[in-house]
């Protein structure tokens, strides 16, 4: 979580994972379940749109293969951490954050409609938040801007 409004003035919800979800993930909230949980469902973009980013806890005596931050995911019924999406937020998303067979490239644009997990497109989508690739890291990782909601 880079440049987002949702660490100081928007919403982070802690939401029950519906299934294993990788950080990097996008939701809706679904229904107030308990305490200060909610459900999560794939993502609606018109009921708002929420950035899976839960605090990898690694423990150091796991193998080196176990805590290594690519094998870290949300295990169905965690209660994982979901940001909120203003416009102008920042963040960064690694390959595998896309759905199966996406290309990201700078210039393209993410498309909340297809599952959890964004795919890209070329174009703006015409309705919904539009999220654009601005950038490439030197990790690798794709800098994604959010230009409205």
């Amino acid at each position: 979580v880079s440049d987002m409004l949702a660490t100081t003035a928007g919403h982070i919800e802690n939401v029950r994972a519906a299934e294993d979800i990788d950080n990097g993930s996008f939701v809706s909230i679904a229904a107030f379940e308990a305490g200060d949980v909610w459900t999560m469902k794939k993502p609606v973009p018109a009921e708002g749109i929420y950035l899976v980013a839960s605090v990898e806890d690694i423990y150091e005596d796991f193998s080196k293969m176990a805590r290594a931050v690519e094998n870290f995911y949300n295990a169905k019924g965690d209660v994982v951490r979901a940001y909120q999406l203003f416009a102008r937020d920042k963040f960064a998303l690694s390959k595998e954050a896309f759905a199966d067979g996406a290309e990201p490239a700078v210039g393209k644009y993410l498309d909340f409609t297809k599952g959890y997990k964004a795919a890209i497109v070329a174009e703006a989508p015409a309705a919904g938040p539009v999220a654009k690739i601005y950038d490439v890291a030197p990790n690798g990782r794709f800098r994604v801007v959010v230009e409205k909601i």
